[in-house]
């Protein structure tokens, strides 16, 4: 596993070093690095580190390699033991271990070593010298070298039936074809079928892809289901097999607020969903609107009745008048039914035209309650070879 064990920019800012090492040279003036030479070599320093945290190693080598001209700090010197230590994993050069043991060697004679930064060096020259022997009695064509590196967490290689070993790994093997089989947890195993040449390393980076994982959404029918942007239809829906991350759920329905929610799945894993809905004000607004229709309705026809009966008072006393005639007070009761009958057809009319308003305008709320799902941009997690971060997934639907 790659250990990002550079020490950082403190070091470059101690007093001036009088210890002098063997490679890079470096002729140090009595007085040690100016102020400006500190300046740059911390700068380059930084940009050394930046490309070592990318996997850009050749990179970082030629920067530490400049900074330990202006100041040769034993920080840089471990950097650079580092970076060719796995840069040999890329290109399979056999100078790279070379340098790399040499680096680590000067390292550990320096007197602003630090010493947990020296264990670890000791550990690698005790698998790198191995190594670097085997390689100087073998650079010949009858041995062929092949470097595996991936990008997944945990992973292993396996070549033929040797046992498998952790990434990033190195093997030595008669030329010929050979078969490579690179795991890791939660991603489809890769094979790969290559031919080692003899006397040459032969640098191989397996890009392993992640198993997809199920995510079950479950809601009310006849609700649209959404996922990334992309509808799947109404509910219920079935479980759907997606790539390992997250997600963007929405949940829509006529009358019902967005459901949006971000699932994490997993690989080889089930996640599940259950979206509950709301009412929207609207829908509510609506409800209210029909009600009061539903009771202007139901007072107009109370009133209508009273209009009813007055009228038919009014017309027996009339009926009355013709036959027989009438006294003074049925005179002012028929007129005074008639005052009533018209006043309550006019309430009637008035309510009734009150209780059509209130239903258009509540069937108008309740046809257009359609909400849409919340245009927004979304960041997800993602995973390439040089390391993990996190990816804008466009301004609308992702």
């Amino acid at each position: 596993m790659r250990r990002c064990t550079l020490a950082l920019l403190p070091a470059l800012s101690l007093a001036p070093l009088t210890v002098s090492v063997a490679a890079p040279t470096a002729t140090e003036a009595p007085t040690g690095p100016t102020a400006e030479q500190l300046e740059r070599a911390r700068s380059l320093f930084i940009t050394g580190s930046k490309a070592y945290s990318e996997a850009r190693y050749e990179v970082a080598i030629t920067s530490f390699e400049a900074a330990f001209e202006l100041a040769p700090r034993a920080s840089i010197v471990f950097a650079l033991a580092q970076s060719n230590r796995l840069q040999y994993f890329v290109d399979g050069k056999f100078e790279r271990i070379e340098d790399a043991v040499e680096y680590y060697r000067q390292y550990l004679e320096r007197d602003d070593a630090d010493p947990q930064q020296s264990e670890l060096a000791v550990r690698h020259l005790s698998s790198l010298n191995p190594q670097l022997s085997r390689l100087s009695r073998k650079r010949d064509e009858s041995v062929a070298r092949v470097i595996v590196s991936a990008d997944a967490p945990g992973a292993t290689v396996r070549i033929g039936d040797q046992p498998a070993q952790e990434v990033p790994a190195a093997f030595e093997m008669p030329p010929g074809p050979v078969q490579i089989t690179v795991e890791a947890p939660g991603h489809a195993p890769q094979i790969r079928e290559v031919v080692a040449i003899g006397g040459t390393g032969l640098p191989i980076n397996v890009a392993l892809v992640p198993l997809p994982g199920r995510l079950v959404v479950t809601t009310e029918e006849d609700a649209e289901v959404l996922i990334d942007g992309r509808s799947l239809g109404l509910a219920p829906i079935a479980a759907q097999t997606l790539s390992p991350g997250m997600h963007r759920v929405v949940v829509l329905a006529s009358g019902r607020k967005p459901f949006v929610n971000m699932v994490q799945v997993e690989a080889e894993g089930e996640s599940r969903v259950a979206a509950e809905l709301e009412e929207t004000p609207q829908r509510v607004a609506a409800w209210a609107t029909f009600g009061l229709a539903g009771a202007l309705a139901a007072t107009g026809t109370i009133t209508g009745i009273l209009a009813y009966q007055t009228e038919q008072d009014a017309q027996a006393l009339a009926d009355r008048w013709q036959a027989s005639g009438l006294n003074a007070s049925e005179v002012d009761q028929y007129n005074n039914w008639v005052d009533e009958r018209d006043a309550w057809t006019q309430y009637s009319l008035i309510l009734g035209a009150s209780a059509g308003v209130a239903a258009a305008l509540g069937a108008a709320l309740w046809l257009l309650d359609d909400p849409q799902a919340p245009n927004q941009p979304v960041l997800t997690p993602t995973i390439a070879p040089g390391g993990a971060g996190v990816g804008l997934q466009g301004a609308f639907w992702f």
